[in-house]
């Protein structure tokens, strides 16, 4: 379909392409419409800058398809302009309300992926401490990381930074008795979102040595954890391990 405007828009013009193919069409008498243009530029609501350009300007499905200057380009009629300033505002307060539902977006949701992936980082650091695997117990943390063991409420050890973490790890495999065996156990993980695109999280723990004549829990704790989502997948920033204090015969 070819269209072209010659005033008002109850003046425009509209042509089906097998018009175009027509007899009729070559002999149409374009004379007489361009005068009729000349007289619709009384109209003030649509009036072209400059005159009508010396060759007509056609449309197929809205693109030119023949020469137009910007001089010619006719004034928006004034009710078209007014729903286009409202189509505007009702853009731009859509984009303001998404901007300020990036931060609730991120507080409410941690997908599967994102809570399997928290999850083996657990996994990780319990395997590393019992099989004295140092490099995938320090995997799990970030280069920045902070890991503290309550031991009671008095005593808190800290140890900041991936060499600290290094040197506590080395150390507590080296002061091992030979054939040492040791079982890490989690339960019970809750972990929850935080606003900026992190999480915090909960998770009991309990050990023991599966070569006791009699199975034993050695002891029991829980962590409190802050978790970031790197480059190279979640990993935790914080760790504190808050040893259970229990009554000792």
């Amino acid at each position: 379909m070819l269209s072209w405007s010659n005033g008002p828009a109850g003046n425009a013009r509209t042509i089906e392409a097998s018009e175009c193919a027509s007899p009729s069409y070559a002999t149409h008498d374009w004379i007489a419409d361009r005068e009729e243009h000349e007289q619709s530029q009384e109209d003030p609501k649509f009036r072209t800058r400059e005159p009508w350009p010396d060759d007509a300007v056609y449309r197929h499905e809205g693109a030119t398809i023949a020469p137009v200057h910007l001089g010619q380009i006719a004034e928006i009629p004034q009710p078209l302009e007014g729903a286009m300033q409202r189509m505007w505002s009702v853009a731009a307060l859509s984009f303001l309300v998404a901007l300020l539902s990036v931060g609730l977006v991120h507080a409410q949701d941690l997908s599967g992926a994102d809570l399997a992936e928290i999850h083996h980082l657990h996994s990780k650091y319990n395997q590393g401490t019992d099989f004295e695997n140092a490099e995938m117990w320090l995997g799990v943390f970030t280069d920045d990381a902070v890991f503290r063991i309550a031991v009671s409420p008095d005593t808190v050890q800290e140890h900041v930074g991936r060499d600290a973490l290094r040197q506590y790890r080395m150390e507590n495999f080296s002061g091992r008795q030979p054939g040492r065996q040791y079982r890490h156990w989690n339960s019970s993980w809750v972990i929850t979102p935080t606003d900026d695109g992190g999480a915090t999280g909960r998770v009991y723990w309990m050990g023991f040595d599966p070569t006791a004549a009699e199975l034993a829990i050695s002891d029991t704790g829980y962590y409190d954890d802050v978790y970031v989502k790197t480059a190279d997948g979640w990993r935790i920033k914080r760790r504190q391990a808050n040893v259970d204090q229990r009554q000792r015969n």
